[in-house]
């Protein structure tokens, strides 16, 4: 069974499904280890100061993928500068590889107990307070915006099927390989 983060899931009570601090998620060619530690991270770090705006944002992005402990500011000290090198195929697919296997735990909330309900949100420091209803098993929480402040919300999952673009829908007006588009008042090519 699944459990979303920020909620009690198969915790005990007062504790959430966050985002463990795993020390091991660096790999064999990195430590993790304090960023002011990390002098291959504070050089890339200081390079950052003279970037154009897209170049800075695109090194913040993939410095801040090193992180390896927000809470203690750990990140993965490399062997060699990061940003000294152009971003290739193997650092995405590891990056990818990292973002997508979140390590998960029974910790305790983060937030202080108050009136109005508030979640941590992965990957975002600090508490966001909760809208609306709380966590169930109808749906999902996401952080949204509302007046001007981001909270979050229990969304209920749309499980609803649309079926669009039926090949055989308005065959009948065109002839063999083509459709009618309503949008174009004319026959089209089928493109399935």
């Amino acid at each position: 069974m699944c459990h979303q983060h920020s909620t009690q899931g198969p915790c005990k009570q007062g504790d959430l499904v966050l985002e463990a601090d795993n020390t091991e998620y660096c790999g064999e060619e990195a430590s993790c280890v304090h960023h002011r530690s990390c002098q291959h991270f504070l050089s890339d770090l200081a390079r950052l100061a003279g970037e154009q705006p897209l170049q800075y944002q695109a090194g913040v992005a993939r410095l801040s993928a090193q992180v390896c402990s927000r809470q203690l500011q750990y990140v993965c000290c490399q062997t060699r500068q990061t940003l000294t090198d152009t971003l290739q195929l193997p650092e995405i697919l590891y990056l990818l590889a990292r973002h997508h296997r979140l390590h998960l735990s029974c910790s305790p909330s983060p937030c202080t107990p108050s009136a109005p309900l508030s979640l941590p949100w992965p990957g975002r420091q600090g508490c966001f307070p909760l809208s609306g209803p709380g966590p169930s098993q109808d749906c999902v929480l996401d952080l949204v915006k509302e007046e001007q402040q981001e909270v979050v919300r229990c969304v209920k999952e749309d499980m609803d099927i649309a079926i669009r673009n039926v090949p055989m829908a308005y065959s009948h007006k065109c002839s063999q390989g083509r459709i009618w588009s309503r949008f174009r008042a004319r026959c089209v090519k089928n493109f399935f």
